[in-house]
């Protein structure tokens, strides 16, 4: 039985983030009576002698300026602890606490775990008592008692009520006790002997509020309203006089306003509510906003509804409420970030609703953040994690190749529904990521479970998909012909065996299903760009165009139609900036212009892109603005490093610092920024930057390798090393090691070749390793050995620049026809590298072809025109 009966909730007219909100405010000013001091004790003595009066603003001052002085000493933290618990604020308590930096003693570590169970947060109180026994055991009596109370929170309510038995023989803790017995006797429903055991409370402690509260509870519960209105006013007539209306002083009168409600004393109440409507005159107000929000948000009005929520964040950024269906909306809307921005601070794994916690954990999967899911998950008790909170685990342990986890993630949630489809899926994805996949147990994984749900379009798709990566083609063939005749009437399992047929370039059994669909449903979206593959497999260019106008003219915010028609006029040699003329009369000129601006920005046409990306924020659909956000960012990049090759740093920088206004945190812009104040020796600067990112990415190994690069760029090569040196001792790391690698071979080529050993032996398969191994073997005059590791290397990756062009040399020098073929290659990979552009011409040049020589060696030089080699070349060219 869960301890649900006494925790009254707020009501929806007041949020306790405004209450908070007056305590501090209120206390920022220099309260008159806190006079000015440089003495600690003094503000702790003020602080304490304030706290006791209930004079909650005036504490919270003197406690501040205290820590001001000294922000190592608890004695100011433990003050404001106290007054965040008065105001139901024990997470602020928590926030606070886990914050401190100073010595923490057994009062800091007693704070903190009466914060973490105010909370409801068990998990971390139960890790603070087992990893801190050793200091808590100086107060053995204070450890018993919040021992008891652990088994009381865990909802362990017969050991809960011998320990708090055992626990009522110290004078200390007796009232404590017998509080929390009453608790547990509430919620056995034991009313009688719970009003007893209260009764002893009050006799002994008439004043003792929580008890009167708790009283009324227990009436309410029974329907006696004449009693439970009694024990209230009598609760709220002893409770102590502050300066700010603490938490339990509202319980009490909403309470209160509840009762006569329901007794009809509708009047009364009024007086009630309109004492906290006085006190939090915004409230209603906000109340009243979110209210709407919702309406807007229900009648699926989700623009309207975002701006009403975001005003309302904008004045109470607290406001959980508005923060989490701001985050819904944005989930909706595909914007994963964002949803995810307004969660970060609401989502605590262990005290959130476990639906909420999982919406988070699926926008931190979406971008990338597997780690932090892991992490989040850690705190969720296990007896609120069910199939679908198993399932992420299990997805965020395969992204981090944590694979014993993964698969122990995967048996808990069979245990609880192994029928699950989602379940399947993920199984299969364990299966297949593997560092050795097998193959058979994952196309086990999905066939069992469709076995049960034979009509699941997603277990269709992805066992046909299995069956084809497994080449098992007949199977293949057999499933489909099951599939169409058994579900000839289900659309979506028709169009999974047209498009198998696309597959299978059968166009014109496609066609006939595809046609057969769209009679039904002419407006069927997947049908209509299944019949676009068949035309492009028929190759009707034409009706291909017609196809997507259709598609648009259905649906004229479905951007694949806008980029199909761009990519099917260039397929045609048409002018794809003149697409707006093959469009339906209702297109949306923002999407064509997001295509164009996508477009000319893949052509590096920088101006073009800019017009259209300008265009395009004008009414762009919402759902489509993250994109639109993402290319301005790459546009802005480019155009940096346009400037930034051209060494027009002012120009690069202020581009960049444009960019960041809008992502702040975008690791590409800050690291070119990084690299702009390095090369305009402005270290300082560059400095606070990689701090920066330090912060962002904080297990990276950026940053590191930013500060070797401004102690490079500071001419203290030594510094560089020892700090990669560093580096690589903790945390073994390839682009460390290449950084690494290269400045000991610019200082000490002996160091450089050991450490060159040492990274093999760490990452025996790392390709630039190999790559360094090869051009140290060549430097060294061992050719032949350079080209064997060479042609290794090409093996595994055909399109290796250096292998090819390096190779390409060693061939020509011995003669070998080959190196026109490779170096060849190499320019048509990199056309603009000064190196393999010598190369290649170079070797054209002395096999007899000089002009196109001349010219390849020419334009080297242009890019490179102090390169001694280019040099070299081209002035023997000149001379002959």
């Amino acid at each position: 039985m869960k301890l649900k009966f006494f925790n009254l909730q707020i009501d929806k007219a007041l949020t306790i983030s405004m209450l908070v909100t007056t305590i501090f405010l209120s206390a920022c000013g220099e309260s008159k009576e806190v006079q000015k001091s440089t003495n600690k004790d003094a503000y702790l003595a003020q602080g304490q002698s304030y706290l006791d009066a209930y004079q909650f603003k005036a504490a919270f001052s003197a406690a501040n300026d205290a820590i001001k002085i000294d922000p190592t000493s608890i004695d100011g933290y433990l003050i404001i602890t106290k007054i965040n618990q008065e105001s139901g604020q024990p997470l602020e308590s928590v926030k606070l606490l886990e914050s401190f930096t100073g010595i923490k003693d057994v009062e800091y570590y007693f704070a903190l775990l009466d914060a973490y169970q105010q909370s409801g947060k068990v998990i971390s109180a139960q890790s603070l008592i087992e990893h801190q026994t050793e200091i808590l055991q100086n107060k053995p009596q204070h450890l018993q008692f919040v021992k008891a109370q652990q088994l009381l929170l865990s909802n362990n309510l017969q050991q809960a009520k011998i320990a708090f038995t055992e626990s009522l023989k110290n004078p200390d803790y007796k009232i404590k006790s017998m509080l929390a017995l009453a608790k547990i006797e509430a919620v056995s429903d034991n009313h009688s002997a719970a009003l007893t055991t209260l009764d002893e409370i009050i006799k002994s402690e008439p004043k003792n509020t929580e008890a009167l509260f708790l009283k009324s509870m227990i009436y309410i519960k029974t329907g006696d309203l004449t009693n439970a209105e009694k024990s209230l006013s009598e609760a709220l007539s002893v409770l102590p006089t502050s300066d700010i209306f603490t938490y339990q002083r509202i319980q009490i009168i909403q309470s209160l306003a509840n009762v006569l409600t329901q007794q009809g004393r509708g009047s009364e109440a009024l007086i009630y509510t309109r004492i906290l409507s006085e006190e939090f005159p915004l409230a209603e107000s906000v109340s009243m906003q979110y209210t709407r929000a919702l309406e807007l948000f229900e009648n699926q009005q989700f623009s309207t509804a975002k701006k009403v929520l975001l005003e309302i964040l904008d004045n109470n950024p607290g406001h959980k409420k508005s923060a989490t269906l701001l985050a819904l909306i944005f989930y909706n809307e595909g914007n994963s970030e964002s949803a995810g921005k307004y969660l970060t601070d609401i989502i605590d794994p262990e005290i959130s609703p476990i639906k909420l916690t999982e919406l988070y954990m699926a926008t931190q999967l979406q971008q990338n953040k597997s780690e932090e899911v892991l992490n989040l998950l850690k705190n969720i008790p296990e007896k609120n994690r069910n199939v679908d909170t198993w399932v992420l685990y299990a997805n965020a342990a395969i992204q981090q190749k944590e694979f014993t986890k993964a698969k122990m993630a995967l048996d808990k949630a069979k245990l609880l529904a192994p029928q699950s489809i989602r379940l399947a899926l993920t199984e299969n994805f364990y299966y297949n990521s593997l560092p050795e996949p097998q193959a058979e147990k994952a196309l086990a994984s999905i066939y069992v479970v469709l076995s049960s749900h034979p009509e699941n379009n997603t277990l269709q798709m992805l066992y046909l998909r299995q069956l084809l990566t497994f080449k098992k083609f007949t199977e293949a063939d057999k499933y489909v012909a099951n599939l169409k005749s058994m579900y000839s009437e289900n659309t979506d399992t028709q169009l999974i065996v047209a498009n198998y047929y696309i597959y299978q370039n059968k166009s014109g059994e496609a066609r006939k299903i595809i046609e057969k669909i769209l009679a039904l449903e002419n407006n069927h979206l997947q049908a209509l760009y299944s019949l676009v593959q068949i035309n492009k497999i028929e190759k009707k260019w034409l009706s291909t165009l017609d196809n997507y106008k259709q598609i648009i003219s259905y649906y004229p915010t479905e951007i694949t139609s806008y980029t199909g028609i761009v990519r099917s006029l260039i397929d045609q040699q048409k002018d794809p900036l003149k697409a707006a003329n093959y469009l339906p009369k209702n297109y949306e000129a923002s999407l064509l212009a997001l295509t164009l601006a996508t477009l000319t920005l893949q052509q590096n046409k920088l101006d073009l892109a800019t017009g259209y990306a300008k265009e395009a924020g004008n009414e762009l659909p919402q759902k489509y603005q993250a994109s639109l956000n993402q290319l301005t960012v790459q546009l802005n990049l480019l155009k940096a490093s346009k400037a930034f090759a051209e060494n027009d740093y002012p120009k690069a920088k202020e581009i960049l610092i444009a960019a960041l206004k809008q992502e702040p945190e975008n690791i590409t812009l800050l690291s070119l920024l990084t690299d702009i104040e390095i090369r305009s020796e402005q270290y300082i600067e560059a400095r606070k930057i990689t701090d920066k990112i330090a912060k962002i990415l904080p297990k990276s190994s950026l940053a590191t390798r930013l500060y070797a690069g401004i102690f490079v760029a500071q001419e203290k090569p030594q510094q560089a090393i020892n700090l990669l040196t560093a580096y690589w001792q903790k945390t073994k790391d390839e682009q460390v090691a290449d950084q690494l690698y290269l400045l000991l071979g610019n200082n000490n080529s002996e160091k450089a070749a050991a450490f060159l050993n040492e990274w093999q032996q760490a990452f025996p398969k790392s390709l630039t390793a190999i790559r360094y191994q090869a051009i140290y073997l060549q430097n060294n005059g061992k050719k032949e050995q350079a080209l064997q590791v060479y042609q290794a290397q090409l093996k595994q990756t055909p399109n290796d620049v250096v292998s090819l062009n390096n190779s390409a040399w060693l061939y020509f020098e011995q003669g070998n026809p080959i190196a026109i073929t490779l170096a060849e290659k190499a320019y048509k990979l990199m056309p603009e590298n000064a190196a393999i552009l010598d190369t290649y011409g170079w070797i054209l040049y002395k096999n007899g072809e000089r002009q196109q020589g001349k010219k390849l060696i020419e334009e080297a030089m242009r890019l490179s025109p102090n390169e001694p080699e280019i040099k070299s070349h081209l002035l023997e060219i000149n001379n002959q």
